[in-house]
């Protein structure tokens, strides 16, 4: 029987002034009839693998590769938040450029024990106001061609 791969989750999230948060915020509250007070942006990122040392390893592909340690923190596994938020994974089927050039890095930092590789992004709605989250997440946060999403309630 083989070793069973672990799904590790890293993170990534902005350290004072979210642009991203701030653009996701003016589009909804303009059109959408879906207000938050306050939207902060982070991306995911799912490893499947089996790692030795893993909490060492994590760290080191958190701080060395996914985040920028001027403006942005991570967090290994998901923040909890006491806030609406909405997940936006990419369809199967759809390529993840993220995820395979994520899979070459770890290669060329000699980082073994990942078998796949692949990016999300999350929204957390501070303060959020309105009746429907899913309408405006599937009008202006995500391309429901290509992508889906999860929606928390928080």
């Amino acid at each position: 029987m083989g070793i069973k791969e672990k799904e590790y989750i890293i993170e990534v999230f902005s350290e004072g002034r979210d642009p991203e948060g701030e653009r996701a915020a003016s589009e909804l509250s303009h059109v959408s009839g879906y207000e938050a007070e306050e939207i902060s942006f982070s991306r995911i990122y799912s490893l499947r693998g089996q790692l030795e040392d893993e909490e060492k390893v994590l760290e080191r592909i958190s701080s060395e590769l996914l985040c920028d340690s001027v403006t942005q923190d991570y967090s290994i596994g998901l923040r909890a938040v006491d806030a609406p938020s909405v997940r936006v994974y990419l369809k199967n089927g759809v390529l993840d450029v993220e995820g395979k050039t994520l899979m070459e890095a770890l290669e060329i930092m000699g980082i073994e024990g990942v078998s796949r590789a692949a990016a999300a992004r999350r929204y957390i709605m501070k303060g959020g106001r309105g009746d429907n989250l899913a309408g405006a997440a599937g009008e202006f946060l995500y391309n429901s061609v290509i992508e889906y999403a999860e929606i928390e309630e928080g």
